[in-house]
Parts: C-alpha cells; sequence; structure tokens
C-alpha cells in the first residue's frame, strides 16, 4: 500500500478504503476521461478530442 496525497488529505478510494492502490492512480491517470479529452465513435471511424472537457485531475 502507498501513503499518498489523497490518504494524507483522508480523501478514500472509490472503494472506501483509506489507502488508494498504486494501479489504480495509474489506471485513473491513463483515463482520457479524466485528463480532460474524449473518444467519440462514429459510422466513419473514431475521433480524438484533446481539452474536451476540464480535467478532473
Amino acid at each position: 500500500m502507498y501513503l499518498t496525497k489523497f490518504h494524507r488529505q483522508n480523501i478514500l478510494s472509490p472503494s472506501g478504503r483509506d489507502y488508494w492502490n498504486k494501479r489504480y492512480i495509474e489506471k485513473m491517470l491513463s483515463n482520457v476521461k479524466y485528463i480532460g479529452d474524449s473518444y467519440v465513435n462514429t459510422t466513419e471511424g473514431e475521433y480524438h478530442y484533446s481539452n474536451h472537457h476540464p480535467a478532473i485531475i
């Protein structure tokens, strides 16, 4: 388990635990929704929009 800024600020993990799993943090950082990007699939193809919305992290 890792001591993170989340833990020091008493922010529970999505599963309600005191400690954040390193893998979950890595997954969150690589999720386009968290970083403000968006992917849209259409019949013509897939489109990537950078800075589509404000980043959560």
